[in-house]
């Protein structure tokens, strides 16, 4: 068996390479538990773990080829390179632009990105691709300003022979197509990232708007302007990184709602001081529900009462101890460059006893800040023996972040330092996201090693109002917009803190005086990028069949039920409901109350989960998928006409994204007229039982789908108005009466309803015309009954009494009125009898 990081070759029952450390046990593709390195079957579920499908067989068929993707890009160019071909030979300059590629390609490398291409003097390099994670942006700057002070101390060294050498570095994040093979078509990122560097100077790391959005909290940038750049329409706004620190004067997160949680793990404290014995705390919950600041919480309340140890395992991976080993660093104020006097000098500071043991811990300590740690066994005693020499001084607290991603070896030290330090006031504790259950029960489960798991969910509405409002330094925000927040975070404070600072970033919350208030119109929000570049992260970790299952649930909604997910599924359904679980138990789906098309129901964790799983499916994807959905729903609900919303919507998405993606068909423009038929449909439903903003919208949204010249846009437009203008919503009204007018033609019927909604919109918006459009609004009335159209003659003599009442002809109003009463009774219309009554 050869391990899947390194290669190294085992023998049979190896659990750990050799060589790197990683595990090199099986997972299960089907229920996710873990297998022994050597067997062929699942010990829990009885699935192959070595076999593969056949071709063409559709039950392990995951359609994983591609994916939509927000990527961030780093273009570099060399300044002065032209006049090197020019001076020098050509084999000084093949090998000096060789040392230079390699400068730049290893801080990209070194902070997890590759170079996509070379491309004469400029580099491109990609972070996001083929995986992406939710600090890419952050990880390209980094590696970026990286790449200028490697260039600075290579063009020093090289000025004798290559003269003055500059270089300009530009980060673009964008969202772009990567296929199965990795391949990504970078397009637009890519030419912004290019031609934004063209705007730099020698030295300069310029950062566009869509970049800047997902890394302002974490360095410091300052504005350069607006530019238009070569082949593009639309202007970019640039900003320059003047430093990788944080901003000054940056506000903490305020820690609001927590104070119970915070109780429980200071309780978990407390009795290990008391005790002097280890304990385990652990805090489970998903991404930006807080816990990491319960943490620092902890940390800030103890102050100088305990000595707190934090580390943070990576997503990326990397050296399995390399977590602890930067803790340790910090503990120990020892530099990255620290010298071994240095160290040794640490380690007596702290640990007693005789100078035998001080030299092993020394030397295991040094072996674990070089990337080099000793055995297993040896590394376990020396962390072991540091806490507690550490722990002779004062108490100490082992924070480990993020506990999900470490490796096995490191989950093994975890249980180790609970289970074996004895007389030591050690508080150990962890957080992680759910999937530890799945990684390591014994480290989520309350009872066992466990003293205390304190799982979060969302704060309650006061405490997230009360975040909401913090994060801008106000006591309240406005009501509109707190709504909005609590609606769309579902509590979730990092959620709250992004909607937040999104909103006043693009001007929907702004200070006016003393108070905030709300901007434009706050109907739907957007996901602010940071969120997105998480959630995205979080589902590309998934596997892959467990992936295609989460978006597949996507394309149907929030809520969707099993039947549905496994119509979208490509082929034959295998292991469905193993994978559901496994999305349960990584909090990402749960439960609903409710039933679903007559069956169990299950939603999405929290809405920005489905849309993030959304956004990863190609639109031509989603058009197929949304389709054939709404075939699915037509088939199982019948006749039932409380479905067509459901319907027409899932076929409006469907002509939607075949329309984004260039010219409809026929068959593009048959699913745009069956889309319109079903919104038409519960559009007039809603308008008759007076639902007149969902009638309006409805309408608005068939119109939508139809082309220009279908004349079915006639009808459609003259409901239209009519649902908009019973609403007083004189706003888009006048635009419905326009696209009315298009088609009166030859019709005189049509003509004489627009003569209506004409003389109705400006009795509700220019009383000086009363007098004209009540004589005109008349006439239609006239032509109307002549034509036996017994709805639009109520219409106008409807309208008419409006005029008249404004006009202050109370007769002729009542005459009106009575009018337009005989005419909808003549019609059976019950919505304008009643309007009239």
């Amino acid at each position: 068996m050869n391990c899947g990081s390194c290669g190294r070759a085992h023998g049979a029952g190896a659990r750990f390479c050799g060589g790197c450390g990683r595990s090199l046990a099986l997972r299960c593709p089907a229920c996710g538990a873990e297998g022994k390195p050597d067997a062929q079957f699942c010990e829990a579920c009885g699935a192959s773990l070595v076999a593969r499908p056949e071709p063409g067989r559709g039950a392990d068929v995951v359609d994983d080829a591609a994916a939509r993707k927000v990527v961030t890009i780093v273009f570099a160019d060399l300044i002065g390179s032209t006049s090197l071909h020019e001076r020098l030979d050509p084999e000084s300059v093949g090998r000096l632009m060789d040392r230079y590629y390699q400068v730049v390609r290893e801080p990209v490398e070194a902070h997890g990105g590759s170079v996509v291409q070379l491309l004469g003097d400029g580099v491109m390099c990609a972070f996001g691709v083929p995986h992406v994670a939710e600090d890419d942006a952050i990880r390209a700057v980094r590696a970026a300003v990286g790449m200028q002070r490697a260039f600075r101390e290579f063009a020093r060294e090289q000025s004798d022979v290559a003269g003055n050498l500059g270089l300009r570095v530009a980060v673009n994040t964008g969202e772009v197509v990567v296929s199965d093979e990795h391949r990504a078509g970078l397009g637009d990122p890519l030419n912004v990232a290019a031609r934004l560097q063209q705007e730099g100077q020698d030295g300069d790391v310029l950062v566009s708007h869509s970049t800047q959005r997902l890394v302002s909290a974490l360095v410091t940038l300052t504005p350069v302007g607006v530019f238009s750049l070569k082949g593009r329409s639309e202007t970019v706004a640039a900003f320059r990184v003047v430093s990788l620190d944080r901003p000054a004067g940056a506000p903490a997160t305020a820690f609001v709602g927590r104070e119970d949680e915070l109780r429980r793990i200071m309780a978990v404290y407390d009795a290990a001081v008391a005790a002097r014995r280890a304990r385990l705390a652990v805090i489970l919950g998903s991404p930006g529900l807080g816990k990491s600041r319960l943490i620092t919480e902890l940390a800030r309340r103890l102050g100088e009462r305990a000595t707190v140890v934090t580390a943070r395992c990576d997503a990326a991976g990397g050296a399995t101890f390399a977590p602890l080993a930067e803790a340790l660093r910090a503990t120990l104020h020892l530099d990255a460059g620290a010298s071994g006097e240095a160290l040794r000098a640490a380690i007596e500071a702290v640990v007693p006893g005789e100078e035998s043991e001080r030299a092993r811990i020394g030397g295991g300590v040094a072996a674990l800040l070089a990337g080099t740690p000793a055995s297993p066994e040896e590394t376990f005693f020396v962390v072991r023996r540091l806490l507690a020499a550490l722990a002779t001084v004062q108490p100490v607290v082992l924070a480990i972040d993020d506990l999900q991603w470490a490796e096995p070896l490191l989950l093994d030290l975890t249980e180790h330092l609970v289970q074996w330090s004895t007389e030591v006031p050690l508080l150990v504790l962890v957080a992680a996201r759910p999937e530890l259950r799945d990684t390591r029960s014994s480290l989520a489960a309350p009872g066992g090693l466990v003293s205390d798991v304190v799982t979060l969910t969302g704060l309650d509405a006061g405490a997230a109002t009360r975040l909401a409002a913090n994060v801008i330094g106000a006591d309240e925000l406005p009501a509109a917009v707190a709504g909005r927040v609590l609606a769309t975070s579902e509590g979730n404070p990092l959620f709250v803190g992004e909607l937040v600072r999104m909103l006043v970033h693009d001007g929907a919350l702004k200070r006016e005086g003393d108070r905030w208030v709300a901007g434009v119109e706050l109907a739907a929000l957007e996901m602010p990028p940071t969120i997105q570049a998480l959630l995205a992260a979080r589902i590309e970790r998934l596997r892959p069949e467990e992936r295609t299952v989460l978006e597949r649930a996507a394309v149907v909604g929030r809520q969707f039920s099993r039947a549905a997910v496994a119509h979208l599924l490509p082929g034959e359904v295998g292991n469905l409901d193993a994978r559901l679980e496994s999305l349960r138990r990584s909090e990402l789906v749960e439960p609903d109350a409710g039933w679903f098309l007559g069956e169990p129901a299950l939603r999405f964790h929290h809405v920005l989960i489905r849309d993030a799983a959304y956004r990863r499916v190609l639109k031509n994807t989603r058009a197929e998928l949304h389709g054939r959905f709404a075939e699915w729903v037509e088939s199982r609900v019948g006749e039932a006409v409380e479905h067509d919303e459901t319907i027409g919507w899932h076929l409006e998405q469907a002509h939607r994204h075949l329309r984004e993606l260039g010219p409809i068909d026929a068959q593009g423009r048959a699913l745009g007229e069956r889309a319109a038929r079903y919104l038409a449909a519960a559009g007039r439903r809603a308008l008759a039982r007076d639902d007149l903003p969902l009638a309006a919208s409805l309408l608005g949204r068939a119109l939508d789908r139809l082309d220009a010249a279908d004349p079915n846009r006639a009808d459609l437009a003259l409901d239209w108005c009519e649902a908009l203008l019973a609403a007083g919503d004189v706003g888009p009204a006048q635009g419905a009466i326009d696209e009315l007018g298009r088609f009166t033609g030859d019709s005189e019927r049509l003509r004489a309803w627009h003569t209506c909604f004409t003389g109705q919109l400006a009795a509700l918006t220019d009383p000086q015309v009363l007098r004209t459009t009540g004589d005109a609004v008349a006439a239609a009335a006239e032509a109307l009954a002549s034509l036996g159209d017994a709805a639009g003659e109520a219409k106008a003599h409807f309208v008419h009494a409006v005029a008249l009442s404004r006009l202050g002809k109370v007769g002729a109003c009542e005459a009106a009125l009575d009018r337009a009463l005989a005419a909808a009774r003549r019609g059976g219309d019950r919505r304008r009898s009643n309007a009239v009554l």
